[in-house]
């Protein structure tokens, strides 16, 4: 075990590449900790997920290490092991951004500082390590380290919550690799991955059960006809499946029967 004592500038970003990553060179594989705490985010308990989230899909235990370590030798080309973006609580606009949040200008800048000619673009997904916690190959990100990274280079604290150079640092992982040619991926444990497909099953029901009401369809073949002739219908709105009950639903039928049918179908609209 070794300890150092670094400037208390720049947090875990600055301590992995300014302090640690010169005693990492010769090292065949990585894996970067520290105490996620998200302490922005309220309530705590959000936050303190987010970290949950990055260890506990790195090294959740002894034999998903070993997985991790397998991968890394079965594929000569993998360069970052990461765990998923969070998407719970607050996190959920991440969805929305694709992750980038206000960062995708000062990521193009950083990369355009380093010579980085990968494609990179604000609509997709960058597979990076958001909250600085990953598997890597550190021979892989030579064209990061090659900057000379100096604590100077990260503003003092109190440190903004998002927009700076470190959030930036933490999307060019990704690219970096590119640039040397290997390729990032996610890491996830089996407990996670299950939560994960559950939660965006969640999601996805909360997007299309408004969708049904304006297209007012409950199966397939429903919508279908509902999109195709949507504009030339002549009942937009009837009664129809699980809706029915709903107080929502009640409301709306009540709209319907008393109030003149233009009025109606333009509150709908």
């Amino acid at each position: 075990v070794t300890v150092l004592v670094v400037e208390n500038r720049g947090r875990d970003v600055a301590a992995l590449l300014c302090d640690l990553f010169p005693l990492l060179r010769d090292c065949d594989y990585v894996c970067f900790m520290h105490d996620k705490k998200a302490v922005q985010t309220k309530p705590g308990s959000v936050g303190a997920d987010f970290g949950r989230t990055c260890t506990g899909n790195v090294a959740k235990n002894t034999a998903h290490v070993k997985n991790v370590l397998c991968e890394f030798e079965k594929d000569p080309y993998l360069c970052i092991l990461c765990p998923p973006f969070p998407t719970h609580g607050l996190y959920f606009m991440n969805l929305c951004s694709g992750g980038w949040g206000p960062n995708y200008d000062n990521t193009r800048r950083l990369a355009k500082e380093l010579g980085f000619n990968v494609p990179m673009s604000g609509e997709k997904t960058p597979i990076a390590p958001f909250g600085s916690v990953f598997w890597f190959r550190p021979a892989a990100l030579e064209p990061l380290l090659a900057r000379g990274w100096k604590h100077s280079d990260f503003p003092a604290e109190p440190l903004p919550g998002d927009g700076t150079i470190s959030h930036a640092i933490e999307r060019i992982y990704p690219f970096a690799a590119q640039q040397a040619g290997y390729y990032p991926a996610v890491v996830m444990s089996q407990d996670f991955a299950v939560t994960r497909i559950d939660t965006l099953q969640a999601y996805a029901n909360g997007l299309i059960r408004p969708l049904a009401r304006v297209f007012d369809c409950t199966t397939f073949y429903s919508a279908a006809l509902s999109a195709s002739g949507f504009a030339s219908r002549k009942h937009w709105f009837s009664h129809y499946g699980p809706y029915e009950n709903s107080r929502r639903r009640k409301a709306r039928n009540w709209l319907r029967d008393h109030l003149p049918k233009g009025t109606y179908e333009g509150i709908m609209r």
